[in-house]
């Protein structure tokens, strides 16, 4: 109760958490909450923001506020299986190589060294195209993308909790080195990867609607706010609430999960460790 209080205290905690509470009651009851069938078409009728439709129709007639609100499951869906994903690998890459060291540490250090080097969206793309259209694809796309900035995080704190006095002290008791990781060092370093896990939301978010928008995304009949977004870039300049409706569902959402993730990690007291 008290870290419940002190976040919410923090005003750009209770905004992420308000933003991030929303977008799953949205999320969860989409299709109750949608006005229209959001693949309903009425050809030739693009219409401006009204009354009937709230965030307007794109060129088929179709409801955008039902699309929107129908791209955000797919979205909350990306975002939360990027951060499981891609944070599972990358915390179990950064003990190993933190705790073990030598060629371990060095093998590994170096893959994610090489993996770092490459931009995260320039990575994505690579991988689905490879793997092909999928949210299960898309999902793994982008979570390799990410798995570096965990595994470094991660390994800076294994390095610091491996010569703590209850990590020291399970290895003079002759505790197996799993249990040692397992129950001294993970369960220490578990304020900095739920800040993390966090971000990484709203990067995977941000991610999917970027594959979406090059066509790369979950699927073309899918309504996603990346592929909402580019089904309104030929329309912009005649029907700008095309692109600034999905785009605001995005910045806001992204915005979001950051107010709550640097408000746990004010309340946690948790710094990200510069590592690698």
């Amino acid at each position: 109760m008290a870290f419940a209080s002190k976040l919410l205290r923090d005003k750009f905690g209770l905004a992420g958490v308000v933003i991030l509470l929303v977008l799953v009651f949205v999320a969860v009851f989409g299709p109750m909450l949608a006005p229209y069938n959001p693949e309903a078409q009425k050809f030739g009728l693009l219409l401006p923001p009204s009354s009937h439709h709230l965030m307007g129709t794109d060129s088929l007639g179709r409801d955008v506020l039902s699309r929107v609100i129908s791209g955000t499951r797919v979205s909350v869906s990306v975002g939360v299986g990027v951060a499981l994903l891609g944070g599972s690998l990358g915390v179990l890459l950064g003990l190993v190589a933190g705790f073990f060291r030598g060629w371990v540490d060095d093998l590994i250090s170096r893959a994610v060294e090489i993996q770092w080097a490459f931009p995260e969206l320039i990575a994505a793309l690579v991988i689905v195209t490879i793997l092909g259209n999928g949210l299960v694809n898309v999902i793994i796309a982008i979570s390799f993308a990410y798995v570096d900035d965990f595994a470094r995080l991660v390994r800076g704190e294994t390095l610091r909790l491996r010569e703590s006095d209850f990590a020291l002290a399970g290895r003079v008791l002759g505790m197996p080195r799993r249990t040692i990781l397992a129950q001294e060092i993970l369960p220490n370093a578990l304020g900095p990867i739920i800040v993390q896990g966090t971000v990484a939301v709203g990067f995977g978010i941000l991610g999917e609607a970027a594959l979406s928008f090059l066509g790369l995304g979950v699927a073309v009949n899918t309504p996603t706010w990346g592929l909402i977004l580019s089904d309104g870039r030929d329309f912009f300049q005649t029907a700008w609430w095309l692109a600034v409706f999905p785009g605001l569902a995005i910045m806001i959402t992204v915005l979001g999960t950051n107010f709550f993730g640097r408000a746990l990690q004010r309340t946690l007291g948790t710094q990200e460790v510069s590592v690698l």
